[in-house]
């Protein structure tokens, strides 16, 4: 039936067919339909010509819905044409929440069949990327993270994508984008830290400083409220995972230059209590523990209320993780002996 209707018509059918589906299916199920031969053909035709018309938000949700629905012989016969369509359609002009729920239908099929994406890998990588830097929607953004999170895993090298990313983020004129592609960044290293290559690991640490270094001096409030502060707390976690693969000594030189040399400011602030609550494993043993301890003990007796409660919060999990003997340290003693009202004034 669907083979002899013309375009227009197979259209007003998307919604009909989705809530039919939705009203006899239920999610992680096979609908017997679907997995019988040739089962997907009827329905997925009225969400291709969907997915290419205004009815691209509807009919990409629908193909979701289908693949949460079907096993993964019947839909090795689709997959190669779904996928080709759906990275047409993001290039269309739809309207953000058409282009979130492609982005979202790939997102799917990559998690319920990932073998079967494998030859699209490039081209899913550049669609992912491209919406990552989506200045006029954060949905979109969000949801191409999850493609790229997707992606990763599949990828015997990651090096060729994190300079990609890189190159988004020194470029980014929003700071949504920006945010995004930081966030996207942590994603990679979260699961693939292993694969990054020295010369990306040195980019990514030019990147956290020109984060870190924006803003210094200014006043520490705010920390979380506005996407300047997101952007420099996603950075923090950033330079946590990549302070956790670097070599002690580049790990050290980092720290010393980005932390503890530098002037109390909020973005300083921010690192310290990141590396209080991560400390890599490669400066357990070294000379920079002390300076880590000096410097967190100078800002919790801070008159600034905020950093006092960051650093009294984040020093009793440093205490636990490294003991050691803190009555050495003279300034902590006197900050201890001291009363709730004036460490807090």
């Amino acid at each position: 039936m669907t083979g002899k209707l013309p375009a227009d018509e197979l259209e007003t059918c998307v919604i009909p067919a989705r809530q039919a589906v939705l009203s006899v299916g239920t999610e992680g199920h096979d609908l017997p339909g679907f997995v019988q031969p040739g089962g997907l053909a009827g329905v997925f035709a009225i969400y291709l010509n969907g997915i290419k018309r205004s009815s691209a938000e509807d009919a990409a949700h629908g193909i979701a819905e289908m693949v949460l629905r079907t096993n993964l012989a019947s839909l090795k016969s689709v997959t190669v044409q779904m996928i080709g369509a759906l990275i047409r359609a993001i290039g269309e002009r739809h309207t953000p929440a058409g282009r979130t729920a492609v982005l979202h239908a790939l997102a799917t099929l990559l998690a319920k069949a990932p073998l079967f994406a494998k030859p699209f890998i490039p081209q899913l990588q550049r669609t992912a990327v491209k919406n990552l830097s989506d200045p006029a929607n954060s949905d979109v953004r969000n949801q191409a993270a999850v493609v790229l999170g997707a992606l990763i895993p599949m990828q015997p090298r990651v090096d060729p994508l994190i300079t990609e990313l890189i190159g988004a983020a020194n470029s980014a004129a929003d700071d949504g984008v920006k945010f995004a592609v930081l966030k996207a960044l942590c994603e990679v290293l979260s699961r693939a830290g292993k694969l990054v290559g020295e010369s990306q690991k040195a980019a990514l640490s030019s990147l956290i400083t020109q984060v870190l270094q924006e803003g210094r001096g200014t006043a520490r409030k705010g920390l979380h409220t506005n996407i300047s502060g997101q952007i420099v707390a996603i950075a923090v976690r950033l330079m946590s995972l990549l302070l956790n693969i670097q070599s002690e000594e580049s790990a050290v030189a980092f720290i010393c230059s980005e932390i503890l040399d530098a002037d109390l400011s909020r973005n300083s602030i921010i690192a310290l209590n990141g590396l209080l609550f991560e400390p890599p494993s490669t400066i357990s043993s070294t000379g920079v523990m002390e300076g880590i301890i000096e410097v967190a003990i100078n800002a919790a007796k801070s008159t600034d209320v905020r950093s006092y409660l960051i650093y009294l919060i984040a020093g009793l999990d440093f205490r636990g993780r490294y003991p050691c003997n803190w009555k050495d340290y003279d300034e902590w003693d006197d900050y201890q002996n001291c009363g709730n009202s004036e460490r807090i004034s």
